[in-house]
């Protein structure tokens, strides 16, 4: 642990001296000033120390005076506790009004100057371990969501450089394929990546699941960008495969948007929302990458350049090579299904449909039903094809549509597809019932089934 330290402040040189041997052979490291103006000077070159002892009797400016230049010049982040030393009681109650941590009455005895003090920096420690905790991720040791904005609106009010925001790629699916552990240890991981790349004076933190925010201070251009995030995607990119193993499946990767500023700006909000519209950009151009923000205007101007194919091809791939069946949201699903329904009307394919809900025990907590839904989202998964898509509809439900499956084949898909949940070893403490109909291209209603 490192060594407490503390400037005494007395324009008595005798006292100073016996201050400073009081608190040395109590193992605390000393520097001595002799008025307030020495002390803020110092303090402003960065001599921070853990607690300052102030004598309230002093030429130029007395205690008081100096603890409220003191205090001004000091933020919540680096306030710096102080002690006043005093002879006359009737200050006592006006110091500890105007903010002293504590009073040490003139003439000093030895073991209360030390009792006094290590009690004023022990208060300290806790405060700012508590202050620390109410800001600090618990799962990454970065800033939270609240004290990430806070940090990052200072910065961008008063500093010059890129405020960027990152995204883990495809990050759902190492959640999906290797379950929630796996995907805390991915996040952790990363975390110390992004600490490990961080200059002296930039800053990070967590604003979300798998979404980071970053301020790299005097950088500017989209080279500086590019040089950032290939370090971040290559310290990512090792750590995932030392958890999950060389033979991972997922394309994992980092996408970022970036924005300058001042020349964007000085509201966070608003860079926020450009550098978002940045990230967007990236992840709709096929991930794994940077982007600094574009004015409309620019952007217009760039659009008039026309894409050609492997441009277009590139964009549309899809990088995450992972066996089962594609895992699609909502509107994206919807316009598979639609699209599906038109080929078979076209030629004369087969499809079916298929609801599967999970029923758990209610004798199980919270956690464990979480783990076992992680789990029947990924059996069923990788009990399909390729080929297959599925839709998560809730918690404990999946929608499937199986193209190129004919009546006669639908019972025995259903009975691999239920053995392979079965073979997850759950026994009584959850079922899949299933619900099925093939997708009628004649348009008349399909029929339905049901199955415990």
């Amino acid at each position: 642990m490192a060594t407490d330290w503390v400037i005494v402040v007395d324009d008595n040189r005798n006292d100073q001296r016996m201050i400073c041997d009081i608190l040395r052979s109590a193992g605390i490291r000393t520097s001595s000033m002799r008025s307030g103006k020495n002390t803020l000077d110092y303090i402003r070159k960065g001599g921070i120390p853990d607690l300052i002892l102030l004598d309230m009797d002093m030429p130029e400016a007395d205690g008081f005076e100096t603890m409220r230049l003191l205090k001004a010049e000091m933020d919540g982040e680096n306030e710096v506790p102080i002690v006043l030393m005093t002879s006359e009681e009737d200050e006592e109650a006006r110091g500890l009004e105007e903010g002293a941590m504590d009073i040490i009455r003139k003439p000093l005895e030895s073991d209360v100057v030390i009792s006094r003090v290590c009690k004023a920096l022990d208060i300290s420690r806790r405060m700012k371990r508590f202050a620390r905790n109410a800001e600090t991720d618990q799962m990454t040791d970065l800033l939270n969501k609240s004290a990430t904005e806070a940090r990052m609106e200072r910065l961008c009010d008063e500093e010059q450089g890129l405020l960027c925001i990152l995204d883990l790629d495809n990050f759902k699916n190492v959640n999906d394929t290797y379950g929630h552990d796996v995907g805390d240890k991915v996040i952790m991981m990363f975390a110390r990546v992004l600490k490990m790349n961080l200059r002296r004076d930039d800053e990070c933190g967590r604003i979300g699941g798998d979404e980071f925010a970053v301020f790299l201070k005097n950088m500017k251009t989209a080279a500086d960008l590019d040089r950032y995030i290939n370090r971040i995607n290559q310290g990512y990119e090792t750590g995932t495969k030392a958890i999950v193993g060389e033979k991972m499946k997922i394309a994992v990767g980092v996408s970022a948007g970036a924005v300058q500023v001042p020349q964007c700006g000085r509201e966070y909000t608003e860079l926020f929302r450009m550098a978002d519209q940045a990230l967007y950009d990236v992840k709709q151009n096929g991930k794994h990458g940077a982007k600094l923000y574009v004015s409309q205007e620019n952007k217009m101007a760039r659009r008039e350049k026309a894409m050609n194919l492997e441009t277009v091809t590139t964009m549309l791939q899809e990088r995450t090579q992972i066996p089962g069946a594609m895992w699609a949201g909502k509107d994206i699903f919807s316009s598979i299904y639609q699209y599906m329904v038109r080929y078979m009307n076209r030629y004369r394919n087969n499809a079916f449909r298929v609801l599967l809900t999970l029923k758990t025990t209610a004798a199980l907590t919270e956690t464990e039903k979480q783990r076992i839904r992680d789990d029947f989202r990924r059996k069923i998964r990788g009990a399909l094809r390729g080929s297959d898509v599925m839709m998560e509809c809730g918690e404990s439900q999946v929608f499937l549509l199986l193209p190129g499956i004919r009546e006669n084949d639908i019972e025995r898909v259903l009975a691999r597809i239920l053995r392979n949940w079965k073979d997850a070893g759950y026994g009584e403490q959850a079922e899949v019932q299933t619900e099925y109909g093939e997708i009628d291209i004649s348009r008349k209603a399909a029929y339905v089934h049901g199955e415990n």
